[in-house]
């Protein structure tokens, strides 16, 4: 016991200066003796000693209840209350703050002494079997950590690497412990910076406990890496009350996204053979005034409507462009680009496509915020994403039907269970719902797989949906859908919104997405 340090907390001189020599005579260190409940707190956070000997009745507004509370809360100190009051109520109240003893005053010097010895004996078991746990817990930490085939990589507050497992070295070609105190931006490609940060700024503020997205890295060689990553809260502190760290878990998928762009360069092609149909049609209605006009042109000085025939074919001329400009940007291979862009714009451009080449029996309904919908990413594929959903809509409404086009932010709140890929946050909705056949429930959760399609063989390659949901993961959003049989399907897009621009709108029935007729609204 040479060495062991008791802190005495009594507001009875003689009984505290009494304590102190007992304490004395058995060997013990007494640092000092506190007569106040805010007493007590101060010398336990000065000396730190190993045991607070602490009455329960004090002077003040602190009794010891409360004192032995607050230092439970802060440090690691076993205490043994000492009272002269055997009441229930007070011993129920006192057992909060987890003492290891209650002693009965008035007792005995030897039953004080023993009473001490087991708490102290109790107290550093317990610490040899949490230091014990902790080393092993630590020793599986460890494990997982070193040999994780993903990337793992510890960022603090200030955007350093703490610590870099060996794959992420392998991945990125250095050699082991060179990424340590490497600033984490510093491997990420300039177009992804900004929306990387904007997470890691969300999940160190709380607005987000995790989040996804693809993005390229930097190897040392020079090359661009494209990795999945996923990251989230790392708390490096035991009560974990403050969130000092985030894990960077990061897969290698360089080939993979090769692999993404052939098919959706493949399913760009079967898009735009598949308008051709529907193209012709259009376009052949479309010069047929210019075609007839132009010999009536030689006419002209002697017809009175001249000028009406010009307008006339021109406008044909003109409407017959927009159709083959729009089917050559998307005949073009998406482009790595990522950039600000209002999803208003993209809504649009996909709505003209539809009002062109789309049969007339199909009605287009149109409903997009009149505030700005910004998101940072490649406008190409959004386009795409929305189109391959309008193309499949077109597919289920041969006689007719209402094709829903809608455009909307909203705000997904941390206590909303609404998507197993969905973290809180802004996002920018964009919907496509159609009044066509629905989808069997046992095929529902088919219906993302590459290659698998319901349409007759040749009538569809079974790419459409796969690559739509691989491009809106790439943005870090996810994809809902909802159906019914013989009433119709909608399919909702989210996408993280730039918070720099989007205005924060929490969620209502005001701006809940717009279901097609008969479709249950989205959960």
């Amino acid at each position: 016991m040479t060495g062991t340090s008791i802190l005495i907390v009594e507001d009875e001189r003689i009984l505290a200066r009494d304590l102190e020599k007992t304490l004395q005579r058995a060997g013990y260190c007494v640092p000092g003796v506190a007569a106040t409940g805010a007493e007590a707190i101060r010398s336990a956070q000065e000396f730190k000693p190993d045991l607070i000997l602490m009455d329960i009745k004090l002077r003040g507004d602190i009794d010891g209840i409360e004192a032995a509370g607050r230092i439970h809360d802060h440090l690691e100190i076993p205490i043994l209350f000492l009272s002269s009051i055997r009441d229930s109520s007070l011993l129920e109240r006192a057992k909060t703050t987890e003492p290891l003893g209650y002693l009965l005053k008035p007792y005995e010097e030897q039953d004080l002494v023993t009473t001490i010895d087991v708490v102290l004996h109790q107290h550093r078991a317990v610490q040899r079997r949490s230091r014990k746990e902790l080393s092993l817990s630590e020793a599986r930490f460890r494990t997982l950590f070193d040999s994780n085939r993903w990337g793992l990589a510890l960022v603090n507050r200030g955007g350093r690497i703490i610590e870099a497992n060996p794959s992420l070295h392998k991945i990125l070609g250095y050699a082991p412990g060179q990424l340590n105190q490497t600033a984490f931006s510093e491997l990420i490609h300039p177009d992804d910076r900004t929306r990387e940060a904007r997470f890691a700024h969300d999940l160190f503020h709380g607005t987000r406990n995790r989040y996804e997205m693809e993005m390229r890295l930097h190897g040392r060689g020079g090359g661009l890496i494209w990795a999945h990553t996923e990251a989230c809260k790392f708390s490096d502190n035991d009560e974990g009350d403050g969130v000092d760290l985030v894990l960077h878990m990061m897969e290698d998928v360089t080939g993979q996204k090769a692999l993404r762009d052939r098919l959706a360069a493949a399913q760009r092609l079967a898009t735009v053979g598949t308008l051709a149909v529907g193209l012709a049609h259009n376009l052949a209605n479309d010069l047929t005034p210019a075609v007839l006009g132009i010999p009536l042109v030689q006419q002209a000085n002697q017809r009175e409507d001249f000028k009406e025939l010009l307008e006339v074919m021109g406008t044909s001329l003109t409407h017959s462009c927009t159709i083959i400009r729009k089917l050559l940007q998307m005949s073009r291979p998406c482009r790595g680009r990522e950039t600000q862009v209002d999803c208003r714009e993209i809504v649009g451009g996909v709505a003209a496509i539809v009002r062109a080449v789309f049969p007339r029996i199909i009605t287009l309904n149109l409903a997009v915020s009149p505030r700005p919908l910004i998101i940072v990413g490649n406008p190409d594929e959004i386009h795409q994403c929305l189109l391959n959903l309008c193309m499949n809509a077109r597919d289920v409404m041969p006689t007719n039907g209402t094709l829903t086009l809608t455009a909307h932010e909203v705000v997904i709140q941390t206590d909303r269970e609404f998507h197993a890929d969905a973290t809180p946050g802004p996002y920018v909705v964009l919907t496509v719902a159609d009044t066509g056949s629905g989808i069997a429930p046992d095929i529902l959760d088919r219906i993302f797989e590459p290659f698998f399609s319901t349409k007759p063989a040749g009538a569809g390659s079974g790419l459409g949906l796969a690559t739509t949901r691989e491009m809106v993961k790439a943005h870090g959003g996810f994809i809902c859908v909802h159906s019914q049989v013989a009433r119709g399907t909608e399919f909702q897009i989210y996408l993280p919104a730039s918070a720099a621009t989007l205005p924060t709108v929490p969620w209502s029935a005001a701006n809940e997405t717009v279901s097609g007729p008969g479709l249950p609204a989205p959960v």
